[in-house]
């Protein structure tokens, strides 16, 4: 119930009023009676008028006769007059009787709110009764508010989130709040929607939250479904979208986008692109919104690197179109604005773990009435460590997750008093983790007792894996029971066949009642890990089991920095099993193993447990695949195999017919390296050495070659469907995306060999080329021209003797001639134009034209 005073509760109508089309006065005194509030129409000119009496207190019938003598004196005055009383607080049987029978409605404020708001369905799901409000109440009982430590200072996170949805800087009407895994982002946003909601609903003029989890929307998506999704998923498909579009745009709505970092995983570089078009358009005129991810996903500008996509240049040969394609350009530089104000130049937060009093505080509340528990749990959370690859060693007893899972299990730790309270020294994240899977376990062995320890850890890595391979959020019941059913396969067929549906459904039953997971009882989704924390630490546990094991390595899965942290926790000498174990199944893969994925997973690890110091040129694929690795067939993404800080020496690798998606080859050494028939998406060779290297027939997309020297490698076979980003020499530090045969012509530009195309392909990539196409064009747009302003001014002052010597060149050619022997003008030629305008055009290049360039500028 919300929180009013005496104050706040009659503003609190009057703006619920107005929102609805009323025009509001009072108090108003009326035949010597003070009314509280009158209320107008606005859009029926005949309706009646609405007296209204507010009050805080809970209305009985003393209170209400006050009241009524005032109501039912407006009542004899104006007969079509409508009388109301507001509580805060509410009213008892009688009164509303009594009230009834004197034409005086009655109602809470709440009652008042839900007759008037749209809203009012997903507001009360939050705040009101149900199972998730009463979840999310829980949740703000014991939340211990986290900060934001960052280059903006140190604040309360809850406190300066409250401020910054109040103020109005345009600048700053996106917020990106970045953390790693395990911080809070989620539990964050829920409190924060709570907070918003109980703001909104006691003054319905500020923005209404509305939260969703981007990790939903593992495939490409638009505005339109995105918000259809949050409607339809919250009880409010009664709203049209357009509805709630005005809102959006008018600031009535501040949207809260959880999980950025569990949608990009998913999604290839033109797919990220589309779904920040999206964004782009949630935030036009107005809009506000926060966005949580994990960093990595910001870390690189390639992210968002799609620039100057094609509405720069855009030319229509029709006239009828030019008010259409200008609509295009101002969308698609909305789109870009947006890119580079909120996500590159963004305003940013970091979400900090729990401070250890934090901690303390947060425990012993959670474990009040056991507090030899809470000491037993707090006891583990100063063993939990991460060592860096500095060497030193960072505490996580301030991770809610690890906190939250260790308080689930913390009855039987305490209990059975094992060496991980007493004996152990640091504890790793793969430690506790392990420790606390094994807890729950132990526990669901003791309450349903069919399914052994290690057959239920089997079965929750195979759910594991299978929602990361397919995206998915929650894993139905279908699903579910085809998991139950694919999993214990063997130990169903020794059944009879009459028996087996019995097997099956006692294995349902007892797998869905495990720990780790939690199912959605108020939307019949079905059932997720507790924390997606825990899905990962799984799937990183199945792909090493894998290797342990030597089974067949078939996962394609995306490999988070979450699973590689916990991977690169575990001691040197399982990281150098695993490591050789991983080396053998390199060398005898059969055609369908895809070792990519466990490959990526082991890289920190590798890198942090194995490189010696001694040896500049070690590198983790070369430990795995062989000095020149063979790395052919394989699919790695979101892995930097060489950087500015690490260079690689990769010479002569074979990633022929790989996928390689965000993966970076920055500063590498890659000489006689062959990308034949690859897929390359979002790649970026910054400064690398690809002396003879080979992309025959390689399909590249939005990949990087900035700073790289191309004389002599090889791109034939690569058709037009090629994207690259190339710096833009215009702008510092900016890039463009060339697609097509103009990426090809600036790959042949560089001194690549590529398939044949039209000079001016090539040339157009050249900086001095801007004076021949400016020359040419001026000479096409006037019958006479200066000299001296076509060889000296505008782009022809970069070098005045190159522009002078083309002009000489045009001349010679009898392109342009003086008229009347005045040297000092010039017009074009009707030769002069047939071979000026495809310059101007871009179309094509004259081979005259392609031999003085050759010869002034090669």
């Amino acid at each position: 119930m919300s929180s009013f005073t005496s104050t706040s509760l009659p503003e609190a109508v009057s703006k619920l009023l107005r929102l609805n089309h009323y025009r509001v006065e009072g108090p108003v005194q009326i035949h010597g009676s003070e009314i509280d509030l009158v209320a107008t129409s606005l859009t029926d000119p005949f309706a009646a008028k609405l007296y209204i009496e507010v009050t805080v207190e809970y209305v009985n019938t003393a209170k209400l006769g006050k009241d009524l003598t005032k109501l039912v004196m407006i009542s004899q005055v104006d007969p079509t007059a409508r009388t109301l009383i507001v509580s805060s607080t509410g009213f008892t049987v009688n009164v509303r009787e009594r009230a009834e029978a004197a034409n005086v409605m009655t109602r809470t404020y709440d009652e008042l709110f839900k007759m008037f708001e749209k809203f009012e369905p997903y507001v009360d799901q939050f705040l009101g009764d149900g199972h998730v409000a009463k979840e999310l109440q829980e949740l703000s009982e014991r939340y211990q508010p986290p900060h934001l430590d960052d280059s903006h200072g140190r604040d309360a996170a809850l406190g300066w989130l409250d401020g910054w949805l109040d103020q109005s800087s345009g600048s700053e009407s996106w917020l990106i709040i970045v953390g790693e895994y395990g911080t809070g982002k989620t539990a964050l946003t829920r409190i924060v929607q709570q907070r918003w909601l109980e703001a909104y609903k006691s003054d319905p003029e500020r923005p209404i939250p509305l939260r969703i989890e981007l990790g939903n929307f593992t495939r490409q998506f638009d505005a339109q479904g995105l918000l259809h999704h949050f409607l339809d998923h919250n009880g409010l498909s009664h709203l049209s979208i357009d509805f709630l579009w005005s809102l959006i745009r008018s600031g009535r709505v501040v949207l809260i986008l959880d999980g950025y970092d569990e949608m990009a995983q998913y999604l290839n570089q033109r797919e990220r692109r589309e779904c920040l078009k999206t964004l782009a358009e949630l935030t036009s005129d107005g809009a506000r919104g926060l966005l949580t991810s994990r960093p990595n996903y910001f870390s690189e500008n390639e992210e968002f690197a799609l620039f100057d996509h094609l509405y720069r240049g855009l030319e229509l040969r029709s006239g009828y179109l030019e008010q259409e394609a200008e609509d295009l350009r101002v969308r698609e530089a909305q789109i870009d604005s947006f890119i580079e104000r909120s996500l590159l130049d963004r305003y940013e937060r970091s979400l900090q773990d729990l401070t250890p009093t934090q901690t303390q505080e947060l425990v012993r509340e959670i474990l009040r009435d056991q507090p030899h528990v809470a000491d037993t749990v707090l006891s583990i959370l100063d063993r939990v460590f991460r060592s860096t690859e500095e060497g030193a060693s960072l505490a996580l007893s301030g991770k809610p997750v690890i906190i939250s899972y260790l308080v689930e299990v913390a009855t039987s730790l305490q209990d059975d008093n094992t060496k991980a309270t007493k004996d152990l020294g640091h504890m790793s994240e793969w430690e506790v983790y392990t420790l606390v899977l094994d807890k729950l376990a132990l526990r669901d062995l003791e309450q349903v007792g069919l399914v052994s320890v290690p057959d239920r850890r089997r079965f929750l890595q195979e759910l594991a894996l299978w929602l990361t391979r397919t995206g998915s959020t929650y894993c139905g019941e279908d699903e579910f029971r085809a998991l139950v059913a694919e999993t214990f396969s063997h130990t169903l067929r020794r059944n009879q066949s009459d028996q087996r549906a019995s097997e099956a459904e006692q294995l349902f039953e007892d797998l869905r009642r495990s720990g780790s997971l939690s199912r959605d009882t108020a939307r019949s989704r079905g059932w997720r890990f507790s924390h997606n924390s825990l899905r990962e630490f799984l799937v990183a546990e199945r792909l090493l089991d894998d290797l342990k094991k030597k089974r067949p390595l078939v996962a394609t899965v995306p490999i988070s920095d979450a699973m590689r942290a916990f991977v690169a926790s575990r001691k040197a000498d399982e990281i150098a099993e695993l490591r050789d174990a991983l080396t053998d199944s390199w060398a005898s893969r059969q055609g369908d193993e895809q070792p990519g994925a466990y490959f990526t997973l082991l890289f920190d690890a590798l890198n942090k447990n194995q490189r010696p110091s001694s040896d500049p040129s070690w590198h983790a694929l070369k430990e795995i695949a062989g000095d020149q690795p063979a790395a052919n067939s394989t699919q790695l993404s979101f892995v930097a195999l060489s950087t500015e800080r690490n260079p690689a020496q990769l010479e002569g690798a074979n990633f022929s017919s790989a996928e390689l998606s965000r993966v970076s080859f920055d500063f590498a050494g890659l000489r006689n390296a062959t990308f034949n028939q690859a897929l390359l998406d979002g790649v970026t060779f910054r400064s690398a050495d690809l002396a003879g290297a080979s992309f025959k027939e390689a399909l590249l997309f939005e990949v990087s070659f900035a700073d790289t020297d191309l004389l002599g490698v090889d791109f034939l076979g690569v058709d037009d469907s090629i994207s690259l980003l190339v710096e833009d020499p215009s702008e510092d530090g900016a890039r463009q995306r060339l697609s097509g045969n103009q990426a090809l012509g600036y790959l042949r530009h560089l001194g690549a060999r590529t398939a044949d195309i039209d000079p001016i392909l090539v040339w157009i990539n050249h900086p001095k080329f801007a004076i021949v196409e400016k020359i040419a064009s001026k000479l096409l747009e006037d019958s006479q021209r200066q000299r001296r302003g076509l060889v000296q001014r505008g782009v022809a002052a970069i070098d005045t003797r190159f522009a002078r010597r083309f002009v000489e060149f045009l001349e010679r050619e009898q392109f342009v001639r003086s008229p009347g022997g005045r040297s000092e003008i010039l017009e074009v030629t009707q030769a002069g134009r047939n071979a000026l305008g495809p310059i101007a055009t871009r179309s094509s290049l004259d081979l005259r034209f392609v031999a003085f360039l050759e010869a002034e500028l090669s």
